[in-house]
């Protein structure tokens, strides 16, 4: 099992760019990553995804994360708000899988 509390995580550039563009906060993807209970790997990328209920432009959304990690390693590649109904979607269609929260 990997430590989220002690591994490093780095931003991609292109995630540094959709934090701006998006004006999302900073350290939200870092929370996502730690704190996020919706855990899924997609098969069409080959990436981890967290998702997460927080506050974005004054309401509630769930937002994602998508990350490449190692055991020593994570790196966030990007952020997004995404519908509920996208999740389901991508989970009935098998692109995503539920991820063990333990494993992350």
């Amino acid at each position: 099992m990997i430590n989220k509390t002690s591994i490093r995580i780095e931003y991609s550039d292109h995630l540094k760019l959709r934090l701006q563009a998006r004006y999302i906060a900073e350290e939200l993807p870092e929370l996502i990553y730690r704190k996020a209970k919706q855990r899924y790997f997609d098969h069409e990328t080959e990436r981890h995804v967290a998702v997460m209920s927080v506050m974005y432009h004054q309401q509630h959304c769930q937002m994602m994360i998508a990350f490449d990690q190692s055991a020593e390693l994570v790196t966030i590649v990007t952020i997004h708000p995404i519908e509920k109904q996208q999740i389901k979607h991508r989970l009935s269609s098998g692109r995503w899988t539920n991820e063990p929260t333990n494993y992350i």
